[in-house]
């Protein structure tokens, strides 16, 4: 589910961008030929790939290092969504759309795709009753 989240993010992003640009080649009133590429779906699969990689690990390393588990989490929980927040930026400035937009897309997808993935764990850990006698 997760997966399937951030894929719409993506092609929600792409599908922004394909039209973005298509009524500023009207605009600019451009013939067929003048118009501009819009990315293909192998650069838009690499950029996602490339923000998982890279993105995904701000949290992390904002927050690995600290031993209070509430201070951690509240440090990687804000980490996460200035790291989303910088992430529709860079896609807003890359594929020339609406920064808002394109920031709320992120942070908002984000925000769906973590209480999935939470809560898949969660099923997994009591279902294996992984943490038993492990106290936090």
């Amino acid at each position: 589910m997760r997966i399937a989240t951030s894929v719409l993010v993506s092609v929600h992003t792409q599908v922004d961008t394909i039209n973005f640009q298509a009524e500023r080649d009207f605009k600019m009133e451009r013939s067929v030929d003048q118009r501009t590429a819009v990315p293909s779906a192998i650069q838009i699969a690499v950029a996602s790939s490339l923000a998982f990689l890279f993105w995904g690990k701000v949290p992390m390393l904002a927050a690995g290092f600290i031993k209070d588990h509430h201070l951690r989490s509240s440090i990687a929980l804000v980490a996460a969504i200035l790291s989303m927040v910088m992430l529709g930026i860079a896609g807003a400035a890359l594929g020339k759309v609406p920064t808002m937009r394109s920031c709320v897309r992120v942070v908002v997808g984000g925000f769906v795709a973590v209480p999935i993935r939470w809560g898949k764990v969660k099923i997994i850990e009591n279902r294996l009753h992984i943490n038993e006698g492990i106290k936090f």
